[in-house]
């Protein structure tokens, strides 16, 4: 939770509160757009025209794209700043350390930390943080329009919660140590390379090559078995996932034919389409909460 929070501190307060209400005020229109276009399909306004339905559908969408440029441009902006923020941090911290820092910590370790930990805060991590929000408010808006369709749906939702907290609860904790791992891996492939580079006459002339050949092949395997358990771990939870999403759609389409009498075919549309939707977006979001 405190990296969070220096996170946010680092990008500003303000530009974090300012990107989250475009977010929830984009996913806002979304659904209202869908509710409006299956409103206008079975004519729940009579009194308005199909040009003038078509008008409002279309201001809705402009509305969207506007909306969806400035949350983008916010979200880089605050993104940027937060990384920057982070850097100077980490950049003052080594400079003012002592020389004793320099004598213990390997250099590879303070290479990783500025190369492969600073790409994930400036490539990788704003990437899953837009990804998660955006799946999140979707996720959420069409569980929306779910229980609008079929009031009945709510009584599914906390099941379906307490499973998704189950498999997150024993999903994350693994996922989370296989990053921790990869990440620490990293450091002695990133000495051995550095010491092979500045002492490559020397290794030549004692034939010392084969060995520190090892050394690099054997960190580098303790790297890729760290990426494979990650990938292994993002299936399973993938595989469950999608069982729970699966029954999700199972039981939206049982209720649209037991309540076929007292819902309309735009209704079932909205119900099917917006169930459908959620078979994605539930082991994404998963996925880029971890």
């Amino acid at each position: 939770l405190d990296v969070y929070k220096a996170y946010i501190k680092g990008g500003g307060v303000t530009m974090g509160v300012m990107t989250i209400i475009l977010f929830v005020v984009s996913q806002g229109v979304r659904s209202v757009q869908d509710w409006w276009f299956s409103a206008w399909t079975r004519r729940s306004y009579p009194e308005l025209s199909n040009d003038q339905s078509l008008y409002i559908l279309g201001i809705l969408v402009g509305l969207m794209v506007i909306l969806s440029f400035a949350r983008t441009i916010v979200f880089g902006y605050f993104t940027i700043r937060a990384s920057s923020s982070l850097h100077d941090r980490m950049f003052e911290a080594v400079i003012a350390s002592p020389l004793h820092f320099f004598e213990e910590v390997p250099l590879g370790r303070i290479m990783n930390r500025f190369s492969k930990d600073l790409d994930y805060c400036d490539d990788m991590l704003p990437r899953t943080l837009f990804d998660f929000l955006q799946n999140l408010l979707n996720i959420m808006g069409a569980v929306g329009l779910l229980i609008y369709a079929i009031p009945y749906f709510a009584i599914a939702i906390p099941f379906a919660v307490a499973i998704f907290w189950f498999l997150i609860w024993a999903y994350m904790p693994a996922s989370r140590y296989m990053k921790r791992i990869e990440g620490t891996s990293r450091s002695p492939t990133m000495n051995t390379f550095q010491t092979v580079i500045g002492g490559l006459t020397t290794l030549r002339v004692y034939k010392r090559l084969d060995y520190f050949q090892d050394i690099f092949f054997t960190t580098s395997d303790v790297t890729t078995n760290a990426i494979l358990h990650s990938n292994c771990a993002q299936r399973w939870m993938s595989v469950r996932s999608d069982w729970v999403a699966t029954a999700w759609v199972c039981i939206a389409a049982f209720l649209c034919l037991g309540l076929k009498d007292n819902l309309g075919p735009s209704l079932v549309g909205l119900c099917l389409s917006q169930s459908l939707q959620l078979t994605g977006l539930m082991q994404f979001a998963v996925r880029m909460a971890a």
